[in-house]
């Protein structure tokens, strides 16, 4: 960075807000200048009642509202927001993020994979471990599970379980003693969910364990004071057994007295530690050590990474370690990716779309991605190449972006979408424009390369405000190629609002 940079970072979780503020000088990696956090409980009436409540949302407002005041108090340059289980989860996640959002404050929403690919980052500050590690991090909705060696992850899982969603979806009286068979409750719902992970960690092995949270950090404290020695830094499954027999014995009012537990954490200690423990007796965990570190460390390193101090597009190679995966069509691929590139900046210099490099670099991964479902077979392949996007995670994207790029690939061949498909409704109106202005030149694109001969060398356009004149320039006859974009003029005309005219124009190689 060639002057002084501030950048403020907020972690939007299922339990707290955290904010972060970072200066950035001229030949340094920066230095953290200030820190705050306010418990809000997005997850709560989420997973006790199905939706997040309205009082929720106007604190979730109000506190990032306060925590964007003090970002720009302190010179914020560019404040990073993501938000992730609760937000993720939520079927009013829309009307969270018009709460929150703003035209100075855009919110990511993260996928789980992402989540812990952050939180690994954080922990490890981006420089890798030597020995092969196990993190563990036990959040309010979720917790994320990674191994790394070295600086390469080995493994990435977010699993539906927290402290606040067991505390809440669980019919237990948090205000009381928890009896042995509700607390087998919660270990019985940990081992349903951590199956695949279990048989990963087993598979790939690991020498160190770390945990991360808010909760794992409590639980340290306690046995730290416990064992008698003030050593917050780990524990062990025995002491964590014996602490949470005597936690789940007891009601709130006596947890109190427990030192190192904080009165915010009353309700949740028990469905979080049983978490804990369940995790590290299926892991084969004897001792795990507690960082303080965690996604908002992990935004900021990562920020680093983005300005230049790793060689790596993490988005870019997410999307193309899943296609090489699926042992996708390369050629094709990169001439759909070719067609729909140019057809999206020609419309845009045409004057015929505004949308912004977002949308263009969605574009541009569902190009390479639409068709990996063939390796299920023809047939359904844009039903399979959704779904594998959806469930691949895709390190390095937003939620966001991973729903647009899946539904692309899930239209872009035979019917095309109304609007009102609820498969949309995802999008609020002015992204579901985008989406539908994207899905065409996707299905556009697809096309030109019917004969999988990559025949369209280029593409121009004129816009007069009612017909968009698009003139293909190819090295060979593709007349069926031609009649099928004449028969999609209607999708063209409902996305854009424009009548599209066709041209062809042969040339010799």
């Amino acid at each position: 960075m060639g002057k002084d940079k501030t950048v403020a970072f907020i972690d939007i979780g299922s339990n707290s807000i955290h904010l972060l503020v970072v200066k950035f000088f001229p030949g340094t990696t920066g230095m953290p200048i200030f820190h705050d956090k306010e418990m809000v409980r997005l997850g709560q009436s989420l997973y006790k009642d199905g939706r997040i409540d309205r009082s929720t949302i106007e604190k979730c407002q109000l506190v990032t509202k306060s925590f964007m005041q003090i970002a720009n108090s302190l010179g914020a340059d560019e404040i990073i927001s993501f938000a992730t289980c609760a937000a993720r989860e939520a079927p009013n996640r829309s009307e969270l993020l018009k709460a929150i959002r703003s035209d100075d404050h855009q919110v990511n929403v993260i996928s789980g994979e992402e989540e812990a690919r952050l939180i690994n980052l954080g922990v490890t500050g981006g420089k890798g471990v030597g020995k092969r590690t196990i993190f563990i991090d036990i959040g309010g909705g979720s917790t994320e599970i990674s191994i790394s060696q070295g600086r390469e992850i080995l493994y990435l899982d977010s699993l539906a379980m927290g402290s606040v969603r067991y505390a809440y979806s669980f019919p237990f009286d948090q205000g009381g003693p928890i009896s042995e068979s509700e607390y087998g409750s919660y270990q019985r719902e940990v081992l349903l969910h951590s199956y695949r992970s279990a048989k990963a960690v087993r598979d790939i092995g690991f020498e160190r364990a770390v945990g991360s949270s808010g909760t794992m950090m409590a639980l340290a404290d306690m046995c730290a004071v416990r064992r008698g020695d003030g050593d917050a830094s780990y524990f062990t499954l025995s002491e964590l057994k014996s602490l949470m027999e005597d936690l789940r014995r007891t009601d709130a009012h006596a947890k109190t007295s427990f030192p190192g537990l904080s009165p915010g954490r009353i309700d949740i200690i028990t469905p979080g530690g049983a978490i804990a423990e369940e995790l590290m007796y299926i892991f084969g965990i004897e001792r795990i050590e507690v960082s303080e570190l965690g996604l908002k460390e992990g935004m900021y390193v990562d920020y680093l990474l983005e300005q230049g101090m790793g060689d790596i597009d993490e988005k870019e190679s997410s999307v193309l370690a899943l296609a090489k995966r699926c042992g996708y069509d390369k050629v094709h691929a990169d001439c759909v990716t070719k067609n729909s590139i140019a057809m999206f900046d020609g419309l845009r210099d045409a004057g015929v779309h505004s949308m912004d490099d977002r949308w263009r670099d969605r574009l541009r991964y569902a190009s390479i991605l639409h068709d990996i479902g063939e390796i299920f077979g023809f047939s359904k392949h844009r039903i399979y190449s959704y779904m594998l996007v959806k469930s691949a995670g895709l390190p390095g994207m937003a939620i966001e972006d991973i729903d647009a790029i899946a539904l692309m690939a899930r239209f872009h061949y035979k019917k095309m979408p109304r609007p009102t498909n609820g498969m949309l409704s995802i999008f609020d109106k002015k992204d579901l424009g985008s989406m539908m202005m994207s899905l065409v030149i996707l299905r556009y694109a697809d096309v030109m390369d019917r004969s999988r001969t990559c025949p369209v060398d280029s593409l121009s356009f004129t816009d007069d405000g009612k017909n968009v004149e698009m003139t293909v320039c190819s090295k060979e006859g593709i007349d069926m190629v031609m009649w099928r974009l004449d028969e999609m003029k209607e999708e063209f005309r409902i996305a854009f609002g424009r009548n599209i005219m066709l041209n062809l124009r042969l040339h010799s190689g």
